[in-house]
């Protein structure tokens, strides 16, 4: 009996350094650069090293990690979680630091009713999640279901994204059941479905959501969610900009900058790490007044929209390098050029 526990010993700590660099520590944590590692790094969790930390260098796609053919079904096995929990019984908890550096996983499928806790992240407890963004995920599955985390206990979600279908009891776009955690800077686009069901964690207790905002045209407004609803245009026209206001408001350095990266695109990440950057980023684009004028300067040919408060589209097109005088719009009036607010004098 001894020898069977040493072997057994001896495959877990040998399995928990799998991944090329790093210790998963904070000082040293994993870096993930490719499918294969974020694989390792899961199993690695699940397996003991419950308070392992990682940086995420590259997208992630789970198209050919789960899945559903006419045969098969193959389900996400959450961070944090076992493969088999079919009496919701909880076992690994993920307890480390995910830096998602501005990256997406896609494609995050689960079609169970009888799996729980089901997320990218199982469950969590005095963990920290922050500047991940999840797409394109499907999930339909039994108690305490989200896209980031199943359930949750004193756990910190900031500055990421859900974007997908969810399904399931207890069940919201970020976290399923959250006790005593913090969630920030976060939005989703998620139709979510099923018993008790909200847009960022509807079912919690003392926990705390803030500038956090849902799609209203497929979410829901939930009494206890405490999120912000947008319709499509604004989430596509102004969310970058609040996003980025609570980073330079918060000051954070470790937080990744948002951007609409296409023409009436949802908000996803810019890589830029470093806070000091942003009003470089946005002086590619300045838009000032003058005289009651609003004066608009392009480093490069952009293709420039303009919003009234009520959401009314006044002009768009495309501007040359240059200055260019708006001579159309009225003063006392507030504009949205290019998710930048500016009030005319």
């Amino acid at each position: 009996m001894k020898h069977i526990l040493v072997l057994i010993f001896f495959i877990q700590c040998t399995y928990v350094f799998a991944i090329k660099n790093g210790k998963g520590t904070m000082d040293n944590p994993f870096e993930i650069n490719t499918q294969e590692e974020f694989i390792e790094f899961r199993d690695t969790v699940n397996h003991g090293y419950f308070s392992a930390c990682a940086n995420l260098n590259c997208d992630i796609d789970l198209s050919d990690v789960c899945y559903e053919t006419e045969d098969t079904i193959v389900n996400w096995i959450g961070i944090g979680k076992t493969s088999a929990l079919e009496s919701c019984t909880i076992t690994p908890v993920y307890k480390g630091y995910f830096n998602g550096k501005g990256h997406i996983i896609k494609n995050l499928y689960v079609n169970s009713d009888i799996e729980c806790y089901e997320g990218v992240f199982g469950v969590t407890d005095s963990a920290t999640i922050l500047n991940l963004g999840i797409e394109n995920v499907k999930m339909r599955a039994g108690y305490y279901v989200g896209g980031i985390v199943g359930i949750s206990k004193s756990t910190n979600i900031i500055n990421c994204y859900v974007k997908g279908q969810i399904h399931g009891y207890f069940v919201s776009g970020i976290i399923g059941n959250a006790t005593n955690c913090i969630i920030s800077n976060c939005y989703t686009s998620c139709k979510v479905t099923g018993n008790y069901n909200g847009n960022i964690c509807n079912y919690n207790s003392e926990t705390t959501i803030t500038n956090c905002f849902y799609n209203l045209e497929i979410g829901r407004n939930a009494s206890n969610d405490h999120s912000i609803g947008l319709d499509e245009e604004s989430m596509k026209r102004e969310l970058s900009q609040k996003l980025n206001t609570y980073i330079q408001e918060n000051g954070s350095k470790d937080l990744v900058l948002w951007t609409s990266s296409e023409i009436d695109s949802f908000p996803s990440f810019k890589q830029i790490t470093d806070i000091n950057d942003v009003k470089r980023e946005y002086n590619e684009l300045c838009v000032y007044t003058q005289d009651g004028h609003i004066i608009i300067h392009c480093e490069k040919k952009e293709f420039i929209q303009i919003y009234n408060t009520k959401g009314v589209l006044i002009s768009k097109g495309f501007y040359s390098k240059g200055n260019h005088t708006i001579n159309f719009l009225r003063k006392n009036e507030i504009y949205f050029i290019n998710n930048k607010k500016i009030a005319i004098k």
